[in-house]
């Protein structure tokens, strides 16, 4: 009873001071960096300066390889948005495959909120060490409660663009929930298991009785009512189809002897 009752694993109770330290811990985070690219940053040259961009980029950059990784920076490049290729150092490069470049196999992933404006910008792209991004982010990330005896928390990140903070914030959200159905997932089928082997050995010991209790019979000599019945049934059948039988080659004969009679006494 105990073990289907652990069954129910939504029911648990929570430490809330344990769940800020899950939110807040590394693993979380580097899975949000390599998730949402954010190891790659795009730069937009205006005027006097270079300006992070994110919602505006053009599009958005993944490695294939990222224990391959190498840090590089500002490397420049420009967009032609209405052939939709990238042109890094002379050579042009398609959107939303994998592609080969200097600096490893690379996607350009389109920006569905990219609009394009008047003129040429000039962007360049730089590779950071995903470590390094997970160590900034989590120096950025607020996670705290109301109270020691609240049941909730309240999360607050600080990012140069709104709309990525939001993004990052809603992944560690999401992955946080994934890893709390999968951890549960994984304690329900542990459980079962041993459900069914409890119940596996419970089968077997019934296996045992039974068949110590069909010994006990047969050496003591103990009748099963139920059992004797069935076969007292069984051979009344089979008495009742030999007597057919009988009455039918009676018959026959019957018939045979009244033919040879009547020949007889024709002649």
């Amino acid at each position: 009873s105990k073990m289907l009752e652990a069954l129910d694993v939504f029911k648990g109770k929570k430490i809330v001071e344990n769940e800020v330290e899950v939110l807040h811990s590394r693993s979380l985070m580097r899975q949000v960096v390599k998730n949402l690219g954010l190891y790659a940053v795009i730069n937009e040259k205006q005027q006097f300066r270079s300006v992070d961009v994110y919602t505006d980029a053009p599009f958005y950059i993944r490695v294939k390889d990222l224990d391959k990784l190498v840090p590089v920076q500002n490397i420049p490049f420009t967009y032609n948005a209405e052939k939709r290729l990238v042109n890094i150092e002379g050579k042009d490069y398609p959107l939303n495959q994998w592609v080969n470049t200097t600096w490893g196999e690379l996607s350009f992933l389109s920006n569905n909120n990219y609009a394009p404006g008047k003129g040429s910008p000039v962007y360049s792209f730089s590779l950071t060490d995903i470590k390094s991004v997970e160590e900034r982010l989590l120096k950025a990330l607020e996670v705290n409660t109301l109270n020691k005896l609240a049941s909730v928390v309240t999360l607050k990140l600080t990012d140069t663009d709104p709309k990525r903070g939001e993004d990052i914030l809603n992944e560690l959200l999401l992955l946080y929930t994934k890893a709390e159905v999968e951890d549960k997932n994984i304690l329900a089928g542990n459980i079962l298991a041993s459900v069914e082997n409890r119940l596996r050995y419970v089968v077997g010991q019934l296996d045992s009785v039974e068949n110590a209790i069909q010994r006990f019979r047969s050496s003591e000599g103990v009748i099963d009512i139920g059992q004797q019945g069935r076969l007292y049934l069984e051979n009344v059948g089979q008495y009742d189809k030999q007597l057919q039988d009988v009455n039918i080659k009676i018959a026959v004969l019957d018939e045979v002897d009244k033919y040879i009679t009547s020949k007889n006494v024709g002649s």
